[in-house]
Order: structure tokens, then C-alpha cells, then sequence
């Protein structure tokens, strides 16, 4: 824990209650290379620029459900990338679904309006490739942890009509640890490589963007027992408006889970969170057995 954070930036600094973060991270990497080498994904270019990438991990032939998980990798916006985000994959090409660890591009090398449209770009991608790549166009499922749940709020809320799509590509989210009201980051040291303003931090405040609109998209919004009050705070807010405005959206705080860690119990249903998404990914997608 820094000495000099505000206690604002203690509050927004999942850190702060945690003993070694650079170890909660290096199990990350770790992890996610002892999954490729298992089970060696298929990368795929969903738009044009170098680092609009994402991982495809494919399950067996004969135990596919048709269902694709696709993840949003955390780190506020400015660390981490997909090759961290493997190891969910093991579990769920086990199960039979299809795993995407998507690609952003990074804070300060790109504002969080051009990762909020590179996020909505690989899920349309996605969606648009289903067939070719061989799950079920109305069986994705998005799931981030972090900063990637705001960027999951956020593709959530996409008017998908105005970017010619048919009808709404998720089938529901899930939400890990994540932060949906930006404001208060602007005079954070976390906005010194994100650079909100204060209008941009109201435009990409999932939580905001909720009132006085009809989401049908539902919704697992979960956090860890080990977090701060700030980032328990945001889930129930979130999930409140969420259920408010048509949604659908249960709650779950994760017993002796951090905000790190609770990533881990995604796709493992011998887990309190693992047996929730599994029981929604199914009622999500009327069984989707294929």
C-alpha cells in the first residue's frame, strides 16, 4: 500500500487490501501459460489495428455446447492483455464452451472511448464469425473482471441496432470486482495514463448511462469478501440499477475472495461463483446443448 495515496485513491486501489499483488498477478501469467501450452488457442484479428487480437479456445468436437464465454481482461485500463487471461479456458472448453480472451489496446497509448469501441468491435466480430468459427451466434456470453467489467457494463449498453446488428449479441454478462462511476477516478493518480475528463468519466460511467433506460441483457454481479468498501459499494449499486431498469441481475459477494482472485473461480463450478455462472450461463441459453 502507498503511503501517499489519498484516501480516495485507497478506496479505488484494490491493493490496498491485499498483502502481495505482484504475486496475485504473476499466477495471471503463470497460470494462463500452462493453459496454452495444454490447449494452443486460434488467434484471431477482429479489426484492424495491431493489438485488435483475440485468443479462441476451442473444446473438443464431440462436447461442444455451442456456448461462447469471451473475457475482458482488467488492470485499469493501462496493464495486462489477453495472455493473461487464458486460464479460465481449461475449465470451460472442458464443459464444452468456447473461450475468447479478447485484446484491447492500452492506456495512455489509446483513450478509454477508442477501448470501449475496440470491446465492442470483437464482441460484433464474434457474433458476426460465429458460424465459421463454430459456436452459436445467440450463445455469447461476455464476462470481465475489473476495469474489464466496466468495459463488459459498456458493451452491455451498445446500441446495437445503430451498428446494423440484428437483435442483441449477449446473452448475458457477468460482472467481477468492477467499477461503473468514473468521476470519482479524475483526480486519481489511476487517470494519469487514462485521461478522463470530467464530461468523458459521466459519458463512460456504465452506472449512469442505466437511468431512464430498458436493458434486457441479465446479469451475475459478483465481488470478492476482500475488497474495499468503494468497490462493494459500485457492484451493489450497479447491480440495483441493473434489476431497476429491467435486467435482471443477481448478486454474490465471493467468501474468502479478493478482487484478484475471485477471476479464478469463473469457469470452476466446484465454486461458489463457478456454480452461478454455470446455472446462468444455462438458463441464460435454454441448455444450449447443440
Amino acid at each position: 500500500m502507498s503511503a501517499t495515496w489519498t484516501a480516495l485513491e485507497r478506496e479505488y486501489s484494490p491493493s490496498s487490501v491485499v498483502e502481495d499483488l505482484a504475486a496475485l498477478e504473476a499466477a495471471y501469467a503463470s497460470m494462463s501459460a500452462a493453459v496454452r501450452m495444454q490447449n494452443r488457442p486460434v488467434p484471431y484479428q477482429f479489426g484492424e489495428g495491431e493489438e485488435e487480437v483475440l485468443d479462441l479456445f476451442v473444446p473438443p468436437r464431440d462436447n461442444r455446447t455451442g456456448i461462447l464465454h469471451a473475457f475482458l481482461h482488467g488492470g485499469y485500463w493501462q496493464a495486462l492483455s489477453k495472455d493473461d487471461a487464458s486460464f479460465p479456458a481449461k475449465l470451460f472448453n472442458e464443459r464444452g464452451d468456447f473461450y475468447a480472451a479478447v485484446n484491447y489496446t492500452l492506456a495512455p497509448r489509446a483513450t478509454l472511448e477508442v477501448i470501449v469501441e475496440q470491446c465492442r468491435k470483437a464482441v460484433e466480430w464474434l457474433h458476426r464469425n460465429a458460424g465459421e468459427l463454430g459456436f452459436d451466434p445467440d450463445r455469447i456470453i461476455l464476462s470481465g473482471s475489473s476495469a474489464g467489467a466496466h468495459l463488459a457494463a459498456m458493451v452491455a449498453l451498445t446500441d446495437w441496432a445503430a451498428r446494423g446488428v440484428v437483435g442483441d449479441p449477449l446473452k448475458g454478462v457477468v460482472l467481477l470486482s468492477g467499477v461503473y462511476e468514473l468521476s470519482p477516478l479524475v483526480h486519481t493518480y489511476i487517470n494519469d495514463a487514462v485521461r478522463l475528463t470530467p464530461a468523458s468519466a459521466l459519458d463512460l460511467s456504465p452506472l449512469l448511462l442505466l437511468r431512464n433506460r430498458r436493458v434486457t441483457v441479465p446479469a451475475v454481479v459478483a465481488w470478492g469478501e476482500h475488497e474495499t468498501a468503494t468497490f462493494k459499494r459500485e457492484s451493489k449499486v450497479m447491480a440495483a440499477a441493473l434489476n431497476l431498469n429491467g435486467a435482471g441481475a443477481s448478486v454474490l459477494e465471493v467468501s474468502g475472495r479478493n478482487h484478484f482472485n475471485i477471476v479464478h473461480d469463473l469457469s470452476d463450478p466446484s465454486t461458489e461463483l463457478g456454480r452461478h455462472v454455470l446455472e446462468n450461463e444455462r438458463k441464460w441459453t435454454h441448455g444450449s446443448i447443440v
